[in-house]
């Protein structure tokens, strides 16, 4: 059953990184209620079970306040996660699955250090043989196996992540509704298994329209397309918001197809380098995107330059 948090100022202290798998009903493994204030989890491994396709709209590992009460919260007394890993898959099942890992509807959250991953790999079952032995002595995970749409969805206002990575989810990793919201380094490896067909119009981290004031800083987004040389991603940051400020964002290619075209709403440059960062160090303004490229993005000040470059390569652009 999902552990329901209601009291003010309860902590959840796990100790070795305690385990909780999700109810087979898709309900989450925590949820903690709009009312509560101060509320602490710390120290805790979430991971996803096996649910019926079905019930898989809506299901989360972890839900911060509720849908009906968006924006509820204590800026004198916030709620605060610390340590928190989430997993969908690594175990030898990959039929478990979780439309969302983490959904934060509340106002006045703080996070500090969240791993929320989609395995690329699982524990071999008894007598089994790894899939792709050239890549890795596990099962190499495979689309449609260990199935999460998202990392990260905040809704409520104020809400800060210092340290917060998201790995190989089917769509949007992380996206961003809420105002005032503020992310302090981020990592995250886009899916290296979903087809180009299914995988469109996708970023890395997306701030959606009406979440104003957003501030990142230390955004990374990598691209290792391994099964399908038909995936395109336009833009690794998608900000749709205002008035916001993204400073040091970048993207990293890996290996495999293709590659991430740009680094923030059209801007930055492709990367031809595998394994050197190109970054955009400073992106302010009021901005509309839309990944098509047809709309007008109105831009006080861009830069990108290529970071750690290969031999005989040195390039800034300006």
């Amino acid at each position: 059953e999902t552990l329901e948090i209601r009291k003010d100022d309860m902590v959840v202290l796990g100790l070795g990184m305690a385990a909780i798998q999700a109810p087979g009903t898709g309900g989450p493994c925590i949820r903690v209620s709009p009312h509560a204030k101060g509320v602490r989890l710390s120290g805790l491994s979430l991971e996803a079970s096996v649910i019926s396709k079905f019930i898989y709209e809506g299901s989360t590992l972890l839900e911060w306040g509720d849908k009906d009460n968006i924006g509820a919260g204590s800026s004198s007394n916030p709620g605060a996660i610390h340590d928190l890993f989430c997993f969908v898959g690594g175990r030898s099942d990959r039929t478990v699955k979780v439309e969302t890992m983490v959904k934060i509807f509340s106002s006045h959250v703080i996070g500090d250090n969240l791993w929320l991953w989609r395995a690329d790999h699982v524990q071999l079952m008894h007598n089994e043989e790894p899939n792709r032995p050239e890549l890795s002595e596990y099962h190499v995970t495979t689309y449609g196996e260990c199935e999460c749409d998202a990392g990260l969805k905040v809704y409520g206002d104020h809400v800060t992540f210092y340290g917060l990575a998201v790995e190989h989810t089917y769509k949007d990793m992380v996206e961003w509704h809420g105002k005032y919201g503020a992310v302090y380094f981020y990592q995250s490896e886009l899916p290296y298994d979903v087809p180009g067909d299914v995988y469109n119009d996708i970023a890395g981290y997306r701030v959606h329209v009406g979440a104003d004031h957003h501030i990142a800083k230390g955004i990374g987004v990598y691209s290792y397309f391994r099964d399908y040389a038909n995936v395109i991603v336009k833009t690794a940051v998608a900000t749709h918001g205002l008035k916001g400020l993204f400073e040091n964002v970048f993207t990293v290619w890996l290996n495999g197809y293709s590659g991430i075209q740009s680094i923030i709403n059209g801007q930055g440059a492709l990367n031809r380098e595998p394994g050197h960062p190109v970054d955009v160090p400073k992106y302010k303004g009021e901005s509309v995107f839309s990944s098509s490229f047809g709309t007008l993005v109105f831009v006080l000040r861009t830069e990108y330059r290529i970071l750690a470059p290969g031999p005989g390569v040195n390039e800034e652009y300006m």
